[in-house]
């Protein structure tokens, strides 16, 4: 008992029916009590509704098959009457012909708010996700709605967003535009005429400029 009572966590020794035997310092500790009043004691007192229902219809089954069981999540009660999250590992043994099922308890407050957090801000992303498709969705329609060509580039000269406008300019379709090097969108000559607005333009200034650009025949003046 003496070593029993050493473990660094809750431990206790019920028979095949859930009635404790034997319960070590640790978890009197936390539930309350005295180790001699919880002997013959249902375990299911230890534990709140669900956690007692998954106990029964899980858990027994599982030890009763296997022998044992391993890592199973349940929720201990505290002598305050608080919900402690605990992994609950079980082994069967048998001594002079008796049956003995010894379960140690492993509290897993720092587990469980680390998971609650991954949760929250899965969360959050997940609702910042759909504004950004909501902005995205707006942005889109009011750009389609422009009879202007719009079109925005990144540091690296790679179109990242084309409206409607600007992909019929040039008769393709989005997936050729967006993502494609500016060079190979609007040509050698034109690329070259503007290089220096496209260097303003990258290093921070505000610009325009008057160009001319080719569509089939004709030929138009847009302001950049």
């Amino acid at each position: 008992m003496l070593a029993f009572d050493l473990l660094p966590c809750p431990a206790m020794v019920t028979d095949g029916g859930g009635m404790v035997q034997k319960v070590n310092q640790e978890l009197c500790r936390i539930i309350g009590g005295e180790k001699a009043a919880w002997a013959t004691q249902s375990m299911d007192l230890m534990f709140p509704l669900a956690s007692r229902i998954f106990l029964q219809t899980h858990v027994w089954p599982m030890v009763l098959r296997e022998q044992q069981v391993r890592e199973i999540r349940l929720q201990l009660l505290t002598s305050q009457g608080q919900k402690l999250p605990i992994f609950v590992n079980c082994q069967k043994t048998t001594q002079d012909g008796v049956d003995h099922f010894i379960w140690v308890l492993f509290v897993s407050l720092e587990r469980s708010r680390y998971e609650q957090e991954l949760l929250e801000l899965k969360q959050r992303a997940e609702v910042v996700a759909a504004e950004l498709t909501s902005s995205e969705r707006f942005i889109r329609t009011a750009s389609d709605a422009l009879p202007s060509l719009m079109a925005y580039w990144d540091t690296q000269l790679i179109c990242r967003f084309a409206n409607k406008s600007y992909v019929e300019w040039y008769g393709k379709a989005p997936a050729e535009i967006v993502g494609v090097p500016m060079l190979a969108i609007i040509g050698e000559r034109l690329f070259q005429q503007n290089q220096s607005v496209i260097a303003q333009a990258l290093a921070g200034q505000w610009t325009t400029c008057q160009t001319s650009m080719r569509k089939a025949s004709s030929k138009v003046f847009l302001r950049w």
